[in-house]
């Protein structure tokens, strides 16, 4: 898990953290200000790529706009397949070992390896997750309040939070 917390930190958390970081610093904000924004910012990249996890694998394709599942399907190791394999019985491991082999995997398959998801406590571990990265990120939004104007930054928080798609 620390590899892949690692891995997201500087894919998405890393992009948006130096885009606020330099964004403060063009708004003539002071050093710890442009540290608060890409704090801010680089927790709520996790938490946006957890929550994308989340969404790949319990949203409807529909809703979502894209195919559901397609992260497992793709055998990729995300959030939710680290957890199921580091939480899960021995049952649980073997049979979604099982299933990131098989190569074309299906919809059935996905909603296979949800169910797994949902016996280990992964989905409702990525939604913790998901809530302490924004709880950090309102923490430096916090601070940054006594200087500045937050209530855009406080919005995004809620939409990231509460996204469908």
């Amino acid at each position: 898990m620390a590899d892949y917390l690692t891995m997201i930190s500087k894919k998405t958390a890393r992009l948006l953290a130096i885009g606020a970081g330099m964004g403060g610093m063009i708004g003539g904000g002071s050093e710890r200000q442009v540290a608060l924004l890409a704090d801010y910012a680089e927790n709520l990249g996790v938490a946006f790529q957890i929550q994308d996890d989340l969404l790949d694998i319990t949203v409807e394709q529909k809703i979502l706009g894209k195919d559901f599942g397609s992260d497992v399907k793709r055998h990729k190791r995300t959030y939710l397949v680290i957890h199921a394999l580091e939480h899960g019985t021995a049952s649980h491991q073997r049979h979604l070992r099982q299933v990131l082999a098989t190569p074309n995997l299906t919809t059935e398959d996905a909603l296979k390896v949800r169910e797994i998801f949902e016996e280990t406590g992964t989905l409702s571990s990525a939604i913790s997750a998901v809530r302490d990265y924004i709880t950090r990120s309102r923490t430096a939004v916090d601070e940054l309040a006594a200087s500045a104007e937050v209530s855009g930054l406080r919005m995004l928080l809620d939409v990231v939070l509460n996204r469908n798609a």
